[in-house]
């Protein structure tokens, strides 16, 4: 288990999940009053800056829900929601020292950020039994804390997904799968991408490691290549996700291409233009794709332009930081006011059955995946690059849970 653990680290860096099934208010709300007393805090800590991954726009967008549910839908039970944040170089180091400073300001719950220190801090958070809530489970303990309810599982979603769909789908029967060296790569790859592959009958697989130091992905993309496989399902951490789209097409390589979504933002799009015609990505939000205008997206795109300008709209960190908040607020606006207790959130949420989950599938939290046992919900949408866009290809919801071994 530690050798995969060690893995789940690199979900931060990867993964950034129809018809929308939150209950959460949408388009004009009529005038409430605004929120007043003692506020309802929320801790959060969030990666910038950092060589190994920088996503303010999470942080952002979590605090633009804060925002919208405090001035909009009138804070909870009439209390405001107040986001303590702390900026963390992803070090363990670091991420202790936020904990520290976020436990001093007495939180009721934490909402998960992007931390790759995440394993040092989150024992200080369970041992006092603050509930850790969704964001990016990128590490072991968020996957499976006892304390941690995930609503989306990030990698550990999207790669059995895409998985999934390229045996399923693209009927592929040869797959290569890229993926950064890091420690612990290949036992991840293998629990939560080869395993399900095989497990629909794709006999031939083969795993090759990218060299993450060097932005270039030319020699991956063409090992990969002369593997002769019908798909080619790549973990990547960004960096690189340029090089790799303009390798793939400038060497004419004739197998599906499926890719984390980090590959296809706008911005990544943009830069490489027609290299990335025709590519798969999967995605545990709605949003991603222009042409979604669901009642959760059209309020998530309006709230962060209004509440947090300048953040990134077409980016899984800031749909994953606002869809975290407003599930936040639904569980807290469940419970009785005089009930506002950490241990009576995690029950209430430990408990859930096709809950509404804003901005992604539905989610039960009944631990079926003994690896991530506190994520309560793997469902992806399967999305492809036609002219320059992202447009929704896989009609609907993939679950891969059940095939994660």
């Amino acid at each position: 288990m530690r050798k995969v653990a060690g893995l789940f680290l690199l979900a931060a860096l990867v993964l950034a999940a129809g018809c929308s099934t939150s209950q959460a208010p949408t388009g004009a709300q009529q005038a409430r009053p605004q929120p007043a007393g003692e506020p309802i805090v929320l801790g959060m800590t969030q990666q910038e800056g950092a060589p190994t991954g920088s996503w303010p726009e999470m942080r952002e967008a979590a605090q633009a829900a804060v925002e919208y549910v405090n001035t909009e839908l009138g804070g909870v039970h009439g209390r405001p929601l107040k986001l303590e944040t702390c900026v963390t170089n992803g070090s363990p180091e670091g991420s202790i020292q936020c904990a520290n400073q976020i436990l001093e300001k007495k939180p009721l719950a934490l909402v998960g950020g992007g931390d790759l220190g995440i394993e040092a801090s989150m024992p200080r958070y369970t041992s006092q039994g603050l509930p850790y809530l969704g964001g990016a489970p990128i590490a072991q303990p968020q996957l499976a804390a006892p304390n941690s309810v995930q609503f989306a599982g990030w990698a550990a979603g999207g790669l059995p997904a895409m998985a999934l769909y390229a045996a399923d789908q693209l009927k592929a029967k040869r797959v290569a799968i890229i993926h950064p060296d890091v420690p612990g790569s290949g036992d991840f790859v293998r629990h939560f991408t080869e395993n399900v592959l095989r497990a629909r009958g794709v006999a031939d697989v083969k795993m090759i490691a990218a060299n993450i130091r060097q932005p270039d992905r030319s020699a991956a993309v063409s090992a990969a290549n002369e593997f002769r496989p019908d798909a080619i399902i790549v973990i990547e951490s960004g960096a690189g996700c340029a090089s790799l789209l303009q390798a793939y097409a400038g060497l004419g390589v004739e197998a599906k291409l499926l890719t984390v979504s980090t590959c296809t933002e706008g911005a990544v799009l943009r830069s490489v233009g027609a290299a990335a015609e025709g590519v798969y990505t999967g995605t545990q939000f709605l949003g991603m794709a222009p042409a979604d205008n669901q009642p959760d997206v059209v309020v998530f795109r309006d709230k962060v332009a209004r509440y947090a300008r300048g953040t990134k709209l077409d980016s899984e960190w800031s749909m994953g930081g606002f869809h975290s908040v407003m599930n936040v607020y639904n569980a807290l606006k469940a419970l009785p006011a005089d009930q506002l207790t950490g241990e009576k959130i995690l029950a209430e949420l430990k408990s859930a059955k096709n809950a509404p989950n804003f901005l992604a599938d539905e989610f039960t939290c009944d631990g079926r995946v003994k690896l991530a046992p506190s994520v309560c919900n793997f469902g992806t949408r399967m999305l492809q690059v036609q002219g320059g866009k992202l447009v929704d290809v896989g009609g609907g919801w993939i679950d891969g849970s059940p095939y994660i071994s």
